[in-house]
């Protein structure tokens, strides 16, 4: 890749390929409606992409506390699979939300919801969430009640005071 583009001129604009509007030119097209440059959409989908494995391993990583299985690992990994590989042709438009592909490329992302801002949004309330699932996991129940009427008392007497 490097000695092929030795004599071509370098930039940091969108190039003029990337405003035609044909098939087999849409990753192109669409990036460059959603990002004024083309190393904005690099870092994004870099970022997307990360943070979106790192939500799926966190996941996976809850699972295995709760259940502490393999099968249950294996389960995910491949209905993970089935769904980034097929996900996006067997599953109709409006499903936008549960394609996985969706989730980790930014062109796809972008093009299904219309948006480059929604699939981190949507990663970012999962991952938070997943992460406060991981903070509060404790399998001896007995804690967890104390821990929540504790808070309970605590929230309630500060309602009360005010």
């Amino acid at each position: 890749m490097f000695i092929t583009s030795i004599n071509t001129p370098f930039s940091f604009e969108w190039s003029n390929v990337g405003k035609i509007n044909q098939y087999g030119n849409e990753i192109l097209y669409y990036l460059q409606l959603y990002f004024a440059k083309p190393y904005i959409a690099f870092v994004l989908q870099i970022a997307l992409y990360m943070l979106t494995f790192i939500t799926l391993q966190l996941l996976i990583c809850i699972l295995y506390v709760i259940y502490k299985k393999q099968l249950v690992l294996h389960l995910v990994n491949a209905l993970l699979f089935i769904m980034g590989a097929i996900g996006f042709k067997a599953f109709p438009a409006s499903m936008k939300g549960i394609v996985v592909i969706n989730y980790l490329s930014l062109f796809h992302g972008s093009a299904s919801f219309d948006s480059a801002i929604i699939p981190f949004g949507i990663v970012m309330i999962i991952f938070t969430a997943l992460v406060i699932v991981a903070n509060n996991i404790d399998l001896n129940h007995s804690n967890i009640k104390r821990y929540v009427v504790k808070k309970i008392y605590r929230y309630y007497f500060i309602y009360c005071s005010v």
